[in-house]
């Protein structure tokens, strides 16, 4: 028996001492007996060496820090032995966990860079991300927190913690009294920033992106932009006090709110102050769109009425390319693209018509630098695409069919593509579609949708806002983002813009809303009278979400069948809105389109005007990253041989080869109908049928009698489904 605990006899004390003796020693072969297994595994891989290359070392064989590296899964990790993290390995922890979730990918060419080259590197400290990266000789790399505040990348780093969330911009961080992990609960609201210290102190830890020193901006660019960023928050909190003001004395007249009622500059100033938003400059020539998407950024259009201001542009650029100081901004200019800096001319430039031609994410100027507002966008809201295109079951709309789906699998379009095909029923007497289909069904992916009565209008674009409402209300569509083209759109770039519901994106329309006495206008107010504020000039490619689609479809088909029916009647159209003499545009050809512009500006829905197409003939040099070619006109060769989508056998009659001396765009353009052709084959062409030419007979009836007769039936809708509804 043992003596007692208290305060040993100098006998008892050399007694214990010998059977202490004996317990360490039995103590430390039951430590060796425990560790065996890790013997056994560092002589199955050969003794590790160390500096000192002592004896046993077995030369070539991994380092004890890269095998305990390589078996990390069952070391630290699983022990939960914290305390032994490296930066090495948190390193490679992130890097196989992030490889290991499906649909990984990164958000730009300089991540990309990074992640290829090993420069990204995560390290974790009781600091903030500038500090933590600056003691290990880098500098932190923002755009990469995207990735870290999540919890299953969380949890793999900190094993021993529990998840939660919080609102706070430290994320990711662990709490070692708690032992909870914390990321962010609104990843869009409260994103991660560099200089945010762990709100524990020493008794947290953040998890830090790091990359080398050579990646950090320009010290003369980064103190222009927070120049740039104290200007702005002058500028919103005097218009956000003046704001508050005028609405205590019951005036609202002239202040922006959003859909609950509150001040937008009240949301604008709180992103300002919790680091929500950057304004970045452009390099010459570039979007605001890839300005920001090179930094994992997403460019937010809402700023660009506030940065059009001179203090604005004189904080972003104090001075010249030869040294001297701007004094001043030129107000004589306006476009898409401008605020900015103009650099051949070295002059800094306001958008003076920012309501006519409103600032965008993608205008673009061959010459101009731009202050972009970029705002914080998680991969982890990874938004999906859908393409649809409209067409009739004629052969002349086989060929575009096979080959839309060929280009869209060939650049890597994410997600799927549809066409919609117009096919049987007789809207809108008869909502039921043909029941089969034609010969394409099984080679291209296809939604069919009853089609309009020609009975009543022989007009074919009626079919296009039709097809999309009958989509739409029909079919279970589970993609967030739907892109709308025309048969005669090629892709020959992936489309990635993502757009969030209320903030869709068009092209540019070949017209325009500045003049109000132009033709374009007159049309516009006429049938959006005391409704409509804004009118964009859209044309497709458009872009747009699928709760926007949906609000818009039907009243797209409403203002298209207001527009047509007074192509004849006491409310006939003024001989100037169809005559070429006076416009382009007319109307009895683009009803359609004017119904789609009516329908958003009925629904207050800004559209974002960005460069989604070339056009060949029009354009003769190539952009980077625009994603279609729209080949709706003729084109020409250097050799002076012609082609267009309307001749017969227009998919496998084409000039090849290309003519040298021939434009990039044209040239583009033959190539990808040759790639197709090559891999599809011929097309083969359906045989007249009564759906090829479906009423065709009744294009221009002469019996006004029965033409009238069917549109008093107009709101007849019993034969179509229940959940089928056009306003």
């Amino acid at each position: 028996m043992l003596p007692s605990m208290g305060r040993p006899s100098k006998k008892g004390s050399k007694f214990r001492g010998k059977r202490s003796s004996r317990l360490y020693v039995r103590f430390a072969v039951f430590l060796l007996v425990l560790a065996s297994p890790w013997a056994f595994l560092h002589f199955r891989h050969g003794r590790p060496s160390n500096s000192g290359g002592g004896a046993g070392d077995v030369k070539g064989q991994p380092s004890k820090q890269a095998l305990l590296l390589q078996h990390s899964n069952t070391t630290w990790a699983e022990k939960g032995l914290t305390s032994h993290r490296t930066s090495e390995w948190i390193t490679r922890t992130v890097r196989d966990t992030l490889s290991s979730i499906k649909g990984f990918h990164v958000n730009s060419d300089d991540q990309e860079s990074e992640w290829n080259a090993g420069e990204i590197s995560f390290h974790v400290a009781s600091n903030n991300c500038d500090s933590v990266c600056q003691s290990a000789g880098k500098v932190c790399a923002r755009d990469w927190f995207v990735f870290l505040d999540r919890c299953d990348i969380a949890k793999k780093v900190f094993p021993e913690g529990t998840c939660s969330f919080a609102f706070y911009p430290d994320m990711p961080f662990y709490d070692k009294t708690t032992k909870e992990i914390f990321v962010s609960k609104d990843t869009k609201l409260d994103p991660p920033t560099c200089d945010a210290a762990p709100l524990g102190g020493r008794s947290a830890e953040r998890l830090c992106p790091c990359v080398p020193t050579s990646h950090a901006r320009a010290a003369a660019e980064v103190k222009a932009e927070k120049n740039v960023l104290e200007i702005m928050k002058k500028i919103i909190t005097e218009q956000n006090a003046q704001e508050r003001l005028e609405r205590s004395r019951g005036v609202t007249n002239g202040i922006e709110l959003d859909v609950y009622g509150k001040q937008v500059s009240s949301s604008l100033l709180n992103d300002l102050q919790y680091g929500r938003v950057s304004f970045l400059k452009s390099k010459m020539g570039d979007t605001c769109e890839m300005t920001c998407k090179a930094s994992s950024l997403k460019c937010s259009s809402r700023w660009f009425r506030y940065l059009n201001k001179c203090e604005v542009l004189l904080a972003a650029w104090p001075q010249k390319s030869n040294g001297e100081y701007f004094k001043n901004c030129g107000n004589q200019f306006y476009g898409h693209d401008l605020p900015g800096l103009q650099e051949e001319m070295q002059l800094l430039l306001l958008n003076n018509d920012i309501n006519g031609f409103p600032t965008n994410c993608g205008g673009r100027g061959d010459r101009t630098s731009r202050i972009c507002p970029c705002s914080y966008k998680y991969p982890n809201t990874k938004s999906t695409y859908h393409t649809v295109f409209n067409v009739q079951s004629k052969q002349y709309f086989e060929w575009q069919s096979r080959y839309n789906v060929f280009w869209h699998k060939q650049v890597g379009q994410p997600g799927k593509i549809t066409r919609l095909l117009s096919m049987g029923g007789a809207w809108p007497t008869d909502g039921n579609p043909h029941p089969v289909g034609d010969h394409l069904m099984k080679e291209v992916p296809t939604h069919i949708a009853p089609q309009y009565d020609y009975r009543i209008d022989s007009y074919v674009a009626y079919n296009k806002p039709l097809s999309i409402t009958h989509w739409l209300q029909t079919t279970e569509v589970k993609e967030d983002i739907i892109i709308i083209i025309d048969p005669d759109c090629a892709y020959i770039n992936k489309m990635d813009i993502q757009v969030d519901e209320g903030a869709p994106v068009s092209t540019q329309g070949y017209y325009s809303f500045k003049d109000e006495n132009s033709i374009e206008m007159q049309i516009a107010k006429h049938y959006c009278k005391g409704i409509c504020k804004h009118y964009d000039p859209i044309a497709v490619p458009v872009v747009i979400h699928k709760n926007d689609l949906a609000r818009l479809a039907p009243l797209w088909l409403t203002y298209t069948e207001a527009i047509r029916k007074d192509r004849e009647g006491p409310n006939k159209w003024p001989i100037e809105w169809n005559d070429n003499r006076f416009t382009v545009n007319r109307i009895e050809w683009v009803a359609e389109m004017f119904g789609y512009v009516l329908a958003a500006a009925h629904l207050d829905l800004r559209h974002e005007i960005m460069d989604l197409q070339l056009v060949p003939s029009v354009h003769k040099k190539l952009t980077p990253g625009v994603p279609f070619l729209h080949f709706h006109v003729r084109i020409e060769t250097a050799d002076h041989q012609t082609w267009s989508k309307g001749v017969d056998h227009a998919g496998q009659k084409f000039p090849w080869p290309v003519a040298e001396g021939t434009d990039e765009v044209t040239t583009r353009l033959l190539h990808a109908l040759h790639d197709a052709y090559e891999a599809l084959g011929e097309t083969k062409r359906m045989k007249e049928n009564k759906w090829d030419n479906y009423f065709s007979e009744w294009a221009n009836p002469s019996n006004e009698v029965e033409r009238r007769r069917l549109l008093s039936l107009h709101s007849v809708s019993s034969s179509l489904p229940s959940n089928f509804t056009i306003l």
